[in-house]
Protein backbone atom coordinates (compact mmCIF):
# COMPACT_ATOMS: atom_id res chain seq x y z
CA UNK A 1 0.00 0.00 0.00
CA UNK A 2 1.18 3.11 -1.15
CA UNK A 3 2.56 6.18 1.52
CA UNK A 4 -0.67 8.70 0.12
CA UNK A 5 -3.05 6.08 0.22
CA UNK A 6 -1.90 5.03 4.00
CA UNK A 7 -2.12 8.86 5.07
CA UNK A 8 -5.91 9.13 2.77
CA UNK A 9 -7.08 6.10 5.17
CA UNK A 10 -5.99 7.08 8.20
CA UNK A 11 -7.55 10.59 7.89
CA UNK A 12 -10.90 8.68 6.38
CA UNK A 13 -10.48 6.44 10.13
CA UNK A 14 -9.93 9.54 12.18
CA UNK A 15 -12.86 11.42 10.61
CA UNK A 16 -15.07 8.53 11.06
CA UNK A 17 -14.44 8.35 14.38
CA UNK A 18 -14.89 11.60 15.57
CA UNK A 19 -18.16 11.27 13.93
CA UNK A 20 -19.68 8.18 15.23
CA UNK A 21 -18.36 9.76 18.74
CA UNK A 22 -20.05 13.53 17.89
CA UNK A 23 -23.25 11.62 17.05
CA UNK A 24 -23.60 9.24 20.07
CA UNK A 25 -22.58 12.33 22.15
CA UNK A 26 -25.55 14.25 20.90
CA UNK A 27 -27.96 11.17 20.51
CA UNK A 28 -27.34 10.34 23.89
CA UNK A 29 -27.74 13.51 25.62
CA UNK A 30 -30.70 14.47 23.47
CA UNK A 31 -32.48 11.20 24.77
CA UNK A 32 -31.23 12.31 28.43
CA UNK A 33 -32.65 15.58 28.44
CA UNK A 34 -36.12 14.45 26.91
CA UNK A 35 -36.10 11.79 29.71
CA UNK A 36 -35.31 14.19 32.58
CA UNK A 37 -38.11 16.64 31.17
CA UNK A 38 -40.72 13.71 31.22
CA UNK A 39 -40.13 12.92 35.07
CA UNK A 40 -39.48 16.52 36.30
CA UNK A 41 -42.34 18.30 34.22
CA UNK A 42 -39.76 21.02 32.92
CA UNK A 43 -36.59 22.40 31.07
CA UNK A 44 -33.69 19.96 32.06
CA UNK A 45 -31.13 21.93 34.08
CA UNK A 46 -27.33 22.53 32.87
CA UNK A 47 -26.65 20.10 36.30
CA UNK A 48 -28.40 17.24 34.77
CA UNK A 49 -25.31 17.38 31.67
CA UNK A 50 -23.35 14.44 33.59
CA UNK A 51 -26.71 12.13 33.04
CA UNK A 52 -26.05 12.80 29.17
CA UNK A 53 -22.10 12.19 29.14
CA UNK A 54 -23.38 8.65 31.49
CA UNK A 55 -25.37 7.68 28.97
CA UNK A 56 -22.76 8.47 25.82
CA UNK A 57 -20.41 6.31 27.75
CA UNK A 58 -22.57 3.13 28.47
CA UNK A 59 -23.80 3.44 25.18
CA UNK A 60 -19.92 3.55 23.74
CA UNK A 61 -18.90 0.96 26.20
CA UNK A 62 -21.85 -1.76 24.65
CA UNK A 63 -21.12 -1.04 21.50
CA UNK A 64 -16.79 -1.58 22.40
CA UNK A 65 -17.51 -4.64 24.23
CA UNK A 66 -19.59 -6.24 21.56
CA UNK A 67 -17.16 -4.91 19.01
CA UNK A 68 -14.16 -6.33 20.58
CA UNK A 69 -15.44 -9.61 21.24
CA UNK A 70 -16.37 -10.22 17.91
CA UNK A 71 -12.75 -9.40 16.57
CA UNK A 72 -11.26 -11.74 19.25
CA UNK A 73 -12.83 -14.39 18.03
CA UNK A 74 -11.68 -14.17 14.62
CA UNK A 75 -8.12 -13.98 15.87
CA UNK A 76 -5.40 -15.74 18.05
CA UNK A 77 -4.23 -12.37 19.70
CA UNK A 78 -6.55 -10.00 21.50
CA UNK A 79 -7.51 -7.14 19.52
CA UNK A 80 -6.78 -4.78 22.53
CA UNK A 81 -3.89 -5.39 23.86
CA UNK A 82 -4.61 -6.04 27.79
CA UNK A 83 -1.46 -7.94 29.36
CA UNK A 84 -1.21 -8.21 33.12
CA UNK A 85 0.82 -5.04 34.87
CA UNK A 86 2.98 -6.27 37.71
CA UNK A 87 4.02 -2.94 38.77
CA UNK A 88 0.33 -0.78 39.50
CA UNK A 89 2.41 1.75 41.55
CA UNK A 90 4.75 2.46 38.51
CA UNK A 91 1.92 3.10 36.61
CA UNK A 92 -0.43 4.88 38.94
CA UNK A 93 3.09 7.58 39.44
CA UNK A 94 2.68 8.18 35.89
CA UNK A 95 -0.70 9.20 36.55
CA UNK A 96 0.20 11.61 39.24
CA UNK A 97 2.90 13.08 37.02
CA UNK A 98 0.41 13.88 34.82
CA UNK A 99 -1.91 15.60 37.33
CA UNK A 100 0.60 17.58 38.24
CA UNK A 101 1.36 19.41 34.88
CA UNK A 102 -2.53 19.52 34.14
CA UNK A 103 -2.75 21.45 37.59
CA UNK A 104 0.28 23.64 36.82
CA UNK A 105 -0.25 23.85 33.11
CA UNK A 106 -4.42 25.16 33.81
CA UNK A 107 -3.03 27.25 36.43
CA UNK A 108 -0.83 29.29 34.68
CA UNK A 109 -3.55 29.56 31.72
CA UNK A 110 -5.62 31.31 34.32
CA UNK A 111 -3.12 33.67 35.36
CA UNK A 112 -2.28 34.58 32.02
CA UNK A 113 -5.68 34.98 30.75
CA UNK A 114 -7.85 36.03 33.80
CA UNK A 115 -8.97 39.09 32.14
CA UNK A 116 -9.97 36.93 29.06
CA UNK A 117 -14.18 36.44 28.74
CA UNK A 118 -13.33 33.48 26.39
CA UNK A 119 -10.91 31.40 29.01
CA UNK A 120 -13.16 32.51 31.79
CA UNK A 121 -16.06 31.06 29.94
CA UNK A 122 -14.47 27.92 29.10
CA UNK A 123 -13.55 27.63 32.42
CA UNK A 124 -17.28 28.17 33.75
CA UNK A 125 -18.66 25.89 31.17
CA UNK A 126 -16.40 22.68 32.27
CA UNK A 127 -17.40 23.25 36.19
CA UNK A 128 -20.99 23.30 34.79
CA UNK A 129 -20.45 20.20 33.13
CA UNK A 130 -19.44 18.88 36.27
CA UNK A 131 -21.63 20.03 38.47
CA UNK A 132 -24.25 18.42 40.82
CA UNK A 133 -26.48 19.62 43.61
CA UNK A 134 -27.58 16.28 44.94
CA UNK A 135 -26.12 13.19 46.16
CA UNK A 136 -27.03 11.46 43.64
CA UNK A 137 -25.86 13.97 41.38
CA UNK A 138 -22.16 14.04 42.93
CA UNK A 139 -21.65 9.92 42.84
CA UNK A 140 -22.67 10.00 39.24
CA UNK A 141 -19.64 13.07 38.58
CA UNK A 142 -17.52 10.80 40.64
CA UNK A 143 -18.77 7.49 38.48
CA UNK A 144 -18.61 9.28 35.09
CA UNK A 145 -14.96 11.46 35.82
CA UNK A 146 -12.91 8.47 37.76
CA UNK A 147 -14.20 5.52 36.35
CA UNK A 148 -16.51 5.91 32.96
CA UNK A 149 -14.33 8.12 30.87
CA UNK A 150 -10.82 6.48 31.64
CA UNK A 151 -11.99 2.94 30.60
CA UNK A 152 -14.13 4.18 27.78
CA UNK A 153 -12.12 6.82 26.09
CA UNK A 154 -8.66 4.35 26.69
CA UNK A 155 -10.59 1.63 25.48
CA UNK A 156 -11.49 4.45 22.26
CA UNK A 157 -8.47 5.99 22.02
CA UNK A 158 -5.45 4.04 23.03
CA UNK A 159 -7.43 1.17 21.94
CA UNK A 160 -9.68 0.96 18.99
CA UNK A 161 -8.07 4.09 17.13
CA UNK A 162 -4.30 3.34 17.71
CA UNK A 163 -4.35 -0.34 17.17
CA UNK A 164 -6.62 0.26 13.61
CA UNK A 165 -4.29 3.77 12.87
CA UNK A 166 -0.83 1.01 13.22
CA UNK A 167 -1.95 -0.53 9.93
CA UNK A 168 -1.96 2.34 8.42
CA UNK A 169 1.09 4.54 10.38
CA UNK A 170 4.38 3.85 12.08
CA UNK A 171 4.20 3.73 16.30
CA UNK A 172 5.64 7.45 16.44
CA UNK A 173 2.69 8.73 14.00
CA UNK A 174 0.42 6.80 15.70
CA UNK A 175 1.11 8.03 19.15
CA UNK A 176 0.78 11.49 18.03
CA UNK A 177 -2.15 11.26 15.74
CA UNK A 178 -3.99 9.66 18.82
CA UNK A 179 -3.40 12.30 21.47
CA UNK A 180 -4.30 14.82 18.94
CA UNK A 181 -7.69 12.83 18.10
CA UNK A 182 -7.95 12.83 22.21
CA UNK A 183 -7.47 16.34 22.38
CA UNK A 184 -9.47 17.21 19.19
CA UNK A 185 -12.27 15.45 21.30
CA UNK A 186 -11.99 17.09 24.22
CA UNK A 187 -12.18 20.41 22.31
CA UNK A 188 -11.97 23.31 24.77
CA UNK A 189 -9.35 26.48 24.98
CA UNK A 190 -8.55 25.43 28.20
CA UNK A 191 -8.29 21.76 27.97
CA UNK A 192 -6.61 21.29 24.13
CA UNK A 193 -2.90 21.54 24.96
CA UNK A 194 -3.18 20.03 28.55
CA UNK A 195 -4.92 16.81 27.11
CA UNK A 196 -2.77 16.63 23.91
CA UNK A 197 0.23 16.21 26.36
CA UNK A 198 -2.09 13.72 28.52
CA UNK A 199 -2.52 11.82 25.21
CA UNK A 200 0.87 11.36 24.32
CA UNK A 201 2.03 10.04 27.24
CA UNK A 202 -1.55 7.71 27.60
CA UNK A 203 -0.46 6.09 24.03
CA UNK A 204 3.10 5.76 25.28
CA UNK A 205 2.21 3.89 28.54
CA UNK A 206 -0.19 1.48 26.11
CA UNK A 207 2.29 0.82 23.60
CA UNK A 208 5.47 0.38 25.69
CA UNK A 209 3.59 -2.30 28.50
CA UNK A 210 1.11 -3.47 25.56
CA UNK A 211 -1.51 -3.24 28.42
CA UNK A 212 -4.79 -1.06 28.12
CA UNK A 213 -5.14 -1.54 31.72
CA UNK A 214 -2.25 0.35 32.52
CA UNK A 215 -3.46 3.45 30.20
CA UNK A 216 -6.49 2.84 32.26
CA UNK A 217 -4.95 3.12 35.15
CA UNK A 218 -2.62 6.31 34.57
CA UNK A 219 -6.30 8.05 33.30
CA UNK A 220 -8.41 7.04 36.29
CA UNK A 221 -5.41 8.48 38.89
CA UNK A 222 -4.81 11.61 36.92
CA UNK A 223 -8.78 12.37 36.81
CA UNK A 224 -9.11 11.55 40.73
CA UNK A 225 -6.37 13.90 41.31
CA UNK A 226 -8.14 16.44 39.62
CA UNK A 227 -11.70 15.89 41.56
CA UNK A 228 -9.99 16.26 44.73
CA UNK A 229 -10.00 20.59 45.54
CA UNK A 230 -7.03 20.08 48.08
CA UNK A 231 -4.86 19.66 45.25
CA UNK A 232 -5.72 22.54 43.64
CA UNK A 233 -3.41 25.12 45.62
CA UNK A 234 -3.39 27.73 42.40
CA UNK A 235 0.14 28.98 42.25
CA UNK A 236 0.94 29.32 45.57
CA UNK A 237 4.19 28.75 47.10
CA UNK A 238 2.32 25.51 48.53
CA UNK A 239 0.60 24.49 45.47
CA UNK A 240 3.66 24.74 43.07
CA UNK A 241 5.31 22.67 45.75
CA UNK A 242 2.38 20.17 45.21
CA UNK A 243 2.65 20.62 41.41
CA UNK A 244 6.76 19.90 41.08
CA UNK A 245 6.52 16.92 43.57
CA UNK A 246 3.62 15.13 41.22
CA UNK A 247 6.02 15.72 38.19
CA UNK A 248 9.11 14.58 39.83
CA UNK A 249 7.30 11.15 40.81
CA UNK A 250 5.28 11.15 37.26
CA UNK A 251 8.54 11.61 35.60
CA UNK A 252 10.79 9.02 37.49
CA UNK A 253 7.83 6.34 36.59
CA UNK A 254 8.10 6.95 32.93
CA UNK A 255 11.74 7.03 32.80
CA UNK A 256 11.84 3.72 34.59
CA UNK A 257 8.68 2.53 32.14
CA UNK A 258 10.75 3.68 29.29
CA UNK A 259 13.97 1.92 30.85
CA UNK A 260 12.10 -1.30 31.63
CA UNK A 261 11.70 -4.88 29.44
CA UNK A 262 8.71 -6.29 29.02
CA UNK A 263 8.83 -9.13 31.45
CA UNK A 264 9.82 -6.72 33.93
CA UNK A 265 6.09 -4.66 32.96
CA UNK A 266 4.06 -7.83 32.69
CA UNK A 267 5.80 -10.62 35.55
CA UNK A 268 6.38 -12.81 32.39
CA UNK A 269 9.30 -15.04 32.28
CA UNK A 270 11.27 -15.73 28.82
Amino acid sequence: MGKFKRRFKSFLLIVAFLFINVVIDAAAGAGTVILIVKLKGDLADIKDTVYGLLAAQIVKFVILYIYINIKNRKSAEPFIKDEKIKNPLLISGIGVGVAGFGLLFTNCIVAAFKDSEVVMDAIDSLEKVLAADTIWGQAVVLFVTIIGAPIVEELLFRGFLFEKLTKYVSTKSCIILTAIVFAYYHFNIVQTANTFFIGLVLAYVYYKTRSIKASILVHMTNNAIAMVPIFDQGLSAIGIAIYLIFLITGIYSLRTLRQADKEYLTGRTA
